[in-house]
């Protein structure tokens, strides 16, 4: 009967000693894997930023009547997109801002345009997925613009 109770208490603290280091690298696998889908996200973020901007800048000096259809990725924690335009003052405001909710907090990240562009988002246009995105040269009187869509 004793080495029955031998072995029994063996085999608990091998299981024991397997679990204490099982828990643990789960625990920093889970977490690793977690800050690695965040950077995806984020880097997500910034292609689609830099590439809507550069491309409006591009189609920007094609002049009117110039239209540019692009693709790109809107990752899953976007919940707004805002463009914040005044090209009538002398330091010139063009900023795409993509707004991301991330770990429970709302972060901005800000694209500076060096042209003039205008766009209206709805819903829909953030939501997870591939996007077709629209860049159209347009005029305001004698000022060119580039007018940002969701298609």
């Amino acid at each position: 009967m004793g080495d029955r109770a031998q072995a029994s208490v063996e085999f608990m603290l091998v299981l024991g000693l397997g679990m204490v280091i099982l828990l643990p690298a789960t625990i920093l696998f889970y977490n690793y894997s977690q800050d690695q889908s965040r950077e995806l996200e984020l880097q997500q973020v910034i292609r689609l930023g830099n590439q809507i901007v550069n491309e409006a800048e591009r189609v920007y000096y094609y002049s009117d009547p110039s239209k540019l259809e692009i693709q790109g990725i809107v990752p899953s924690n976007v919940f707004n997109i805002t463009v914040e335009s005044d090209w009538s003052v002398p330091n010139r405001v063009n900023i795409l801002t993509i707004w991301v909710r991330s770990g429970g907090r709302d972060r901005a990240y800000t694209f500076l345009s060096r042209v003039n562009i205008q766009g209206t988002f709805e819903a829909r246009d953030f939501t997870p997925g591939q996007k077709r995105i629209s860049l159209e040269v347009k005029r305001i009187g004698d000022d060119p613009y580039v007018d940002i869509n969701f298609i």
